[in-house]
């Protein structure tokens, strides 16, 4: 796929296609010290273990608590969460992932899954 096609920018319009690299792309330009005019963009999405959409993931000693910021999207059989995670030697990483065709009621399997790889990647370095 070579470009995105956004049909009513609210995600929930069929025919929009992004891919999760596409969106791995547009935030790392959030983080991009050339485009301060986007840096809201990445600062106000939720924290883990905080704020809006997160404020219920990343808990206990997950180590992304409080140093994930990031969007998460959620349909029927769909699951996604794209942002930025500071790794443990101060990193910023930039993540997208998707998981299609989820069975009925393995959603929160799929979150749990997710929440734990943005906590191994917040992890990295640690004891280095």
């Amino acid at each position: 796929m070579h470009g995105a096609t956004l049909v009513d920018l609210s995600g929930l319009g069929r025919g929009s296609l992004l891919t999760p690299h596409q969106l791995a792309d547009v935030l790392l330009l959030t983080t991009d010290p050339a485009h301060p005019q986007l840096r809201d963009v990445m600062v106000d999405l939720p924290v883990g273990a905080l704020s809006g959409t997160l404020e219920s993931r990343f808990g206990g000693d997950n180590p992304a608590r409080g140093f994930v910021r990031a969007k998460t999207g959620s349909l029927p059989s769909i699951v996604g969460l794209s942002g930025t995670v500071v790794t443990s030697d101060d990193r910023l990483l930039v993540f997208s992932l998707a998981a299609d065709a989820v069975e009925p009621g393995a959603t929160v399997g799929a979150r749990m899954i997710f929440d734990r790889f943005v906590g191994q990647l917040a992890a990295l370095g640690a004891g280095a």
